[in-house]
């Protein structure tokens, strides 16, 4: 994990002879006054009132400048003036902004000094709780924060806290000040959910009496996003950063100090997402700004130099590294001195660089000197503290000392987690609670690890045990990072994340199967191995369900659905924006705020559900526990086959409703490299010699080792492990073929088994008893691409009419219109009624959705991937292009969705999710079962394989017989040139199998009421 730690600043300084000498005359002139002559009282003359008003004018237009040291020195002049015209109250706040001023100078030292007098003046002439007593204690809070001092910091600003909590009625701008200051002492110390509370106790107070586009609130969505980014919520932190950044250049300009702030936590978002170019020009441009408004010695290069230091270690540059490391130790000794928090934490970076380089001594020491800094200033319980410990576990693991790392693992545990003391290596924490998960989750998955060294070289299944205790720890925390409510693209990067946990409990129980024998450990193999696939498809359905059955009233669900739409509709609004040549800036910015304000307003809805509707709460955050008896009895007629692979093994498991069993094979290194070549070998008409050799040594791997347990017709479910997801099982042919082979005569599994996929196990039932309802039976689009941009590409001629070019397909139109034949009623939309727009409209209100069309994935950002509908020049906000996105805020009613166009199944993929494709998207927004393309679909063929598809599942065959069906009748009437499985075998059924849930065929229909009478007849018959 990329562990980035940000300083939060918000000033920059300048050296500035003239400047520092005016500074000092006027420092003296005030604070080195005595308290007699303070006392004094005399009288401010109109003159000195021009003067004052003089002075403050002048200061103010020096700070919104960035020039801090001019308005010290004319805020110091004005302090003077009410001082001898005994205004103690004013001259008190004159004092404190002169002290901020140095404090944004860079020069703390000067300025705790002169708040120190500020506190001392309130507490000598000020009765009472005083507004100015609080704002001086404020001041000294921030201070003591930027020395690193946060303990201090933090008593300060409590100070400062209780006062303005006793001046009820006061103005309530300077409270929502120190409740921002204790969100910045509290992330400055790690504790990231104080700090949050604190910081959004701030931005609430801000929104109620200011202007949305008032600076403070965009200096809390920059706090509020420094503290997503530590957490890894990336696009979270993303959004609040890109608010911020529209508020500070309307406010302040493109150049201003603010404007680097954000630029450096902008560049660190994208050094953790590997947009290293986006990252590093980002840290440059802050670099530049501070370096030309204050010098190259400034305390405000620091970040932009650390930052540095640390993306170009990341990039394995280490010249550059070392370079930016050592300008950044420098600024920091120059200000802060080197026994300073800002020291150790340079320092912390440092060691980790020599980590990557295995450097280890060298590793060693620098973080020896960073857990020295820490725990003088910080105390031994505080994020950083853990972190040290963390790197000099890694180096103790990586030198072979298990022992010495393990109790450095234990010491990072107690610094990480408040309530937790023991210096026992063999106890774990009982609370998931601590300052950070993702160090939390580092120092359990380095514990399991070094138990698992362990039993390795003593063979003792008690360590067994304990990697098993301490990898279930690390399963709490997973589960509570993934039920918060996050932006999609969080979830996706939390869920690749936390992915290892899943494939070291599998490893882990079922080496304890094999140890002890236990049924249970296989089971609990079986468990883990379900729970790493999906996550966040299986929320999806958990919190459709939850609000079908939490007791949410229909008017807060109809918000719900009305705020999916807005998010919708602004996230087209910006795309279109962004794809043109020369996008309009302000009507971008405009639209991205309408979108942040949007996502806040879902967030705090769903939030504002969980606390109300307990049901509902209890409904979406349940995670069922497998009951194998119960699913097994589900199982008539079928057999399930789970994978799970890792580095070295293949885990499969096999249920059907007479047992249950598994096996681990060992694999090469070249495993996923198998995959990938079946999968490019069926998605061109190429070499079937290489086809049929790739296709039979994965048999034996994938089919052979369970084969025993398959009974002769039965449907088999398979679900997937990572790549395997992107190869057909069907066409997985069996061993030994004889010498004069043709691929007709191919022995494909499909020949003997019907096969759906499932995402997981637990999804399987998630479906079941829900009863729906509908306007319509069946929907058909079929676009036109006459207006659209027509692109073929010179490599796919050789297979016809592709539905990944974006020409016009000869057949879809037919092949809508012939499956809307076996439903008793259905609508089709095609050429220009085949519209995004007509799409989302009518969505909801049928029973099957198909979609004949092009389609565009996009392997970078899934989200991105799309379904292209006709292209109009209405005035509607959609482009033609429906997005996954947009598909995810979809409540489609649907039993089933056949995305009829090329790669529908096909994505990037994301650990502990899966493959992200289109198809995935609509069971995401509701749909159950989804017919999807594994590659480019070939039009004519496609249409033909639709049209037998329909034609078996209105016979009432189960959606993967009827698939089935139509593979194997197309392939009893086609040649050698069209028999490759690149034709026929790239669509698959993705979810529930089962018959649709009402007949759908108007003969069947008549049939059914013929033998109704037939029946009625004959009993009449009978009773006579």
């Amino acid at each position: 994990m990329y562990e980035q730690i940000n300083i939060v600043l918000t000033g920059y300084a300048i050296r500035n002879l003239m400047v520092l000498f005016l500074m000092t005359i006027s420092v003296w002139d005030c604070i080195g006054m005595p308290p007699a002559e303070i006392r004094s009282g005399a009288i401010l003359t109109n003159t000195d009132t021009v003067r004052t008003s003089a002075y403050r004018d002048s200061a103010r237009v020096a700070l919104k400048a960035g020039d801090y040291r001019k308005s010290g020195y004319y805020y110091a002049q004005a302090a003077r003036l009410f001082f001898e015209g005994g205004n103690f109250k004013t001259y008190i706040d004159m004092l404190r902004f002169e002290a901020d001023s140095y404090r944004r100078a860079g020069d703390f030292s000067l300025a705790e000094q002169i708040a120190q007098r500020s506190i001392e003046a309130c507490e000598s002439y000020l009765e009472g709780p005083q507004l100015q007593s609080a704002n001086a204690y404020h001041l000294m809070g921030i201070i003591k924060d930027y020395q690193g001092l946060q303990d201090e910091a933090i008593q300060f600003n409590e100070k400062a806290l209780s006062i303005h909590l006793q001046l009820s009625g006061k103005p309530k701008q300077a409270l929502g000040d120190v409740y921002n200051s204790l969100g910045v002492n509290y992330l400055n110390r790690g504790d990231y959910k104080r700090s949050l509370d604190r910081f959004f106790e701030a931005l609430t107070i801000f929104q109620e009496i200011l202007e949305a586009d008032d600076q403070r609130i965009a200096d809390m969505y920059l706090n509020i996003g420094t503290v997503y980014i530590d957490l890894g919520k990336y696009q979270l932190a993303q959004e609040y950063m890109e608010q911020e950044l529209a508020i500070t250049t309307k406010n302040m300009g493109q150049d201003h100090p603010y404007v680097a702030e954000t630029c450096t936590n902008l560049g660190s978002i994208h050094a953790q997402l590997g947009n290293v170019e986006l990252a590093k020009s980002y840290f440059e441009r802050s670099l530049d700004i501070a370096s030309r408004h204050f010098g190259d010695n400034s305390p405000y290069t620091i970040d932009a130099h650390h930052n540095l230091a640390v993306l170009y270690s990341d990039m394995g540059n280490n010249q550059k590294a070392i370079d930016y490391f050592t300008s950044a130790r420098k600024v920091i000794a120059h200000n802060f001195g080197n026994e300073h928090v800002e020291m150790g934490k340079i320092y912390y970076d440092i060691s980790q660089h020599h980590l990557k380089l295995h450097q280890l001594e060298t590793a060693e020491d620098y973080a020896r000197q960073s857990l020295g800094i820490f725990r003088n200033i910080l105390g031994d319980k505080n994020l950083l503290v853990a972190r040290s410990y963390l790197v000099l576990a890694e180096c103790a693991k990586q030198q072979g000392d298990q022992e010495q790392a393990l109790v450095l693992c234990q010491q990072g545990l107690v610094a990480l987690v408040n309530d937790f003391s023991s210096d026992q290596v063999n106890q774990n924490p009982t609370s998931i609670d601590s300052f950070n998960p993702g160090t939390y989750l580092s120092l359990l998955d380095l514990k399991s690890d070094l138990f698992y060294q362990r039993y390795l070289e003593n063979d003792n299944v008690g360590q067994l045990e304990l990697v098993m205790s301490t990898l279930r720890l690390a399963d709490q925390l997973t589960d509570a990072i993934q039920r918060e409510q996050v932006p999609f693209e969080d979830k996706l990067n939390l869920a690749e994340q936390t992915d290892f946990v899943y494939e070291k409990l599998v490893k882990t129980s079922y080496q304890l199967y094999s140890v002890e024998g236990d049924d249970q450990y296989l089971l609990t193999a079986l468990y883990y191995a379900d729970k790493s696939k999906a996550s966040i498809l299986k929320q999806a359905i958990a919190e459709d369900a939850a609000q079908n059955f939490g007791d949410i009233p229909d008017s807060l669900l109809q918000v719900e659905r009305n705020l999916k739409a807005d998010r919708n509709y602004f996230r087209t609004r910006i795309a279109t924006e962004q794809s043109k040549k020369q996008p309009d800036s302000s009507a971008l910015r405009k639209y991205q705020g309408n979108l942040f304000v949007a996502n806040r307003t879902y967030d705090s809805l769903i939030l504002s559900l969980e606390s109300q509707y307990p049901r509902y709460f209890q409904l979406k955050h349940h995670e069922p526990e497998l009951d194998l008896d119960q699913f097994q009895a589900m199982l008539s007629g079928q057999t399930v086959v789970e994978y799970f692979y890792s580095d070295d093994l293949l885990y499969t498991f096999v249920l059907n409703d007479t047992g249950y069993d598994a096996r681990s094979t060992p694999i090469s290194e070249n495993f996923q490299e198998l995959i990938i070549s079946l999968r490019e070998q069926l998605s061109s008409s190429g070499s079937q010699n290489e086809f049929i050799a790739t296709s039979e040594t994965l048999y034996k791997l994938l089919i052979s080792p369970v084969e025993n347990h398959f009974r002769e017709g039965d449907r088999l479910t398979i679900v997937p492990h990572g790549l395997l997801a992107v190869i057909p099982f069907d066409v997985l042919i069996k061993p030994p073929r004889e010498p004069t082979f043709n691929i007709l005569e191919a022995d494909y599994l499909l020949n003997r088994h019907p096969v759906t996929y499932a995402f997981s196990i637990s999804s399987m039932e998630d479906y079941q008893g829900q009863s729906k309802q509908w306007q319509s039976h069946f929907a058909g689009f079929a676009p036109s691409y006459k207006q659209a941009l027509l692109v073929r590409s010179e490599e796919l001629e050789p297979y016809g009419n592709l539905r990944n070019e974006l020409a016009e397909l000869a057949y879809t139109e037919d092949e809508v219109k012939a499956a809307a034949t076996y439903f008793s009623q259905a609508e089709t939309f095609s050429g220009e009624k085949a519209t995004e727009t007509n799409f989302k409209s009518i969505s909801g209100n049928f029973q099957v959705l198909h979609l004949a069309m092009h389609a565009i994935v996009d392997q970078q950002n899934p989200l991105h991937s799309k379904l292209i509908f006709s292209q109009t020049q209405s005035s509607s906000p959609d482009d033609g292009y429906l997005q996954a996105r947009e598909i995810y805020d979809l409540n489609l009613n649907a039993d089933l969705a056949v995305l009829s166009a090329c790669n529908t199944a096909y994505g990037k993929l994301i650990g502990g999710e899966g493959i992200m494709s289109l198809g995935r998207a609509f069971a995401y927004a509701g749909c159950p079962s989804i017919v999807m393309s594994l590659w480019p679909a070939q039009d004519q063929a496609t249409a033909r394989l639709m049209s037998l598809f329909y034609e078996g599942l209105s016979s009432g065959l189960s959606k993967d017989q009827a698939l089935r069906k139509a593979k194997m009748e197309y392939l009893a009437t086609t040649d050698d040139l069209f028999a490759h499985p690149f034709y026929w075998a790239n669509f698959i059924v993705q979810g529930d199998p089962e018959p649709l849930q009402q007949p759908a065929n108007r003969n069947l229909i008549w049939v059914f009421s013929v033998l109704i009478i037939l029946l009625f007849g004959l009993y009449i018959i009978l009773k006579k």
